[in-house]
């Protein structure tokens, strides 16, 4: 079904992220981790270090900006580093993947950071709400995010 709610809410981005290169990587690599949900950590971590740039902001703000500590995201910051081999290559060879629990949470606070991160560059636009924010991740996730 089509969210028109969301279409309305959302209908600036694209003016906006035409004229802004950083944040349109980062609204990018929202769309790639939608794509690719088992890689949506490396998605979501890459678009994370687009906001940093486009914002002018370290993880502590980021973290702020999202509703997490800053301790949360550098656990963040660690696994999508090491544990989970998503940057890097690692010994083994395996990756472990985004598990369904944590796709659906990680994908909407993401979206609910570029939203934030935006109103540090755009006094005038006007920040969903974190429910909303995972409202319109629930409706654009895959139906089966694991064929």
């Amino acid at each position: 079904t089509r969210d028109d709610q969301a279409l309305n809410e959302l209908e600036d981005w694209y003016p906006f992220i035409c004229q802004n290169t950083l944040f349109r990587r980062a609204s990018e690599d929202a769309y790639a981790a939608l794509q690719n949900p088992v890689e949506a950590v490396f998605f979501i971590y890459r678009g994370m270090e687009w906001l940093l740039r486009a914002g002018n902001i370290g993880w502590k703000e980021l973290a702020e900006d999202i509703g997490i500590s800053f301790n949360d995201i550098k656990k963040f910051k660690q696994s999508a580093n090491s544990d989970l081999g998503q940057r890097h290559g690692i010994v083994s060879g395996l990756k472990l993947r985004a598990t369904v629990e944590e796709y659906g949470s990680l994908f909407a606070d993401f979206l609910y950071g570029i939203c934030k991160v935006r109103k540090r560059v755009d006094s005038s636009y006007k920040v969903i709400s974190e429910q909303r924010a995972g409202q319109i991740a629930l409706n654009s996730m895959p139906i089966v995010p694991y064929p």
